[in-house]
């Protein structure tokens, strides 16, 4: 499979691209979006002196360097790979303790 750089650089000039690399391209993508998303709720909520801005944002510059320089799928791992049972086992209850917890009654 091809980089993530490349996947994403072919779709924005309208190349073609497979549908398995669409997948992890997007789940890649869903992924560097929760790292990043989580980092600027503790920089806004849980301000640390150890852990600046400064160093946050060259945490996700690193993260997203390393990703884009892979494929999505090795970049995910075969943890996070929807095609294992077990990744969608793990999922399957997350969403399930997730649907408990939002319910009023939950």
């Amino acid at each position: 499979m091809r980089t993530l750089f490349e996947i994403i650089e072919d779709a924005k000039i309208g190349n073609p691209t497979t549908h398995e690399e669409c997948l992890y391209a997007l789940l890649a993508y869903a992924s560097l979006a929760y790292f990043d998303e989580h980092a600027l709720r503790q920089i806004a909520f849980e301000p640390s002196r150890f852990l600046t801005p400064q160093l946050r944002a060259e945490e996700s510059h690193r993260r997203w360097k390393m990703a884009l320089g892979k494929s999505p799928k090795e970049w995910l791992g075969p943890e996070n790979d929807p095609a294992t049972e077990e990744c969608r086992t793990r999922v399957r209850m997350a969403r399930r303790l997730f649907d408990k917890l939002a319910r009023p009654d939950g």
